[in-house]
């Protein structure tokens, strides 16, 4: 397996509490220990990167209902979505996009 960025230990770490809505990666205090301003390209590719390592799972649903485990395809072009890691933003609205360490899942 491929060396780990901080960020992508650090996504990880966050991911073991619950799903993680998008929006939350760029707030946590763990993120902004390592860059106090997140690059969000940084932290797309970051997810990404653990996406197709099988790290984690993205999870999406209507932000008033519970959200569904989707397929990596899928999930991909929603991590790239840069509307996904705004709070309340039209793509945010309607549908909330989350991630989930796998090993929470499997826990």
């Amino acid at each position: 397996m491929t060396k780990m960025t901080n960020i992508e230990q650090e996504i990880l770490i966050l991911g073991l509490e619950d799903l993680i809505p998008l929006p939350e990666i760029c707030q946590v205090q763990e993120i902004r220990a390592i860059r106090p301003v997140p690059d969000l390209a940084e932290v797309i590719a970051a997810l990404v990167s653990l996406l197709r390592k099988e790290c984690i799972q993205v999870w999406a649903g209507h932000w008033s209902s519970e959200p569904e485990v989707i397929d990596s395809n899928r999930g991909e072009k929603l991590l790239r979505t840069v509307g996904q890691y705004v709070w309340n933003s039209p793509t945010d609205l309607q549908l909330r996009v989350y991630y989930a360490n796998v090993e929470n899942i499997r826990g």
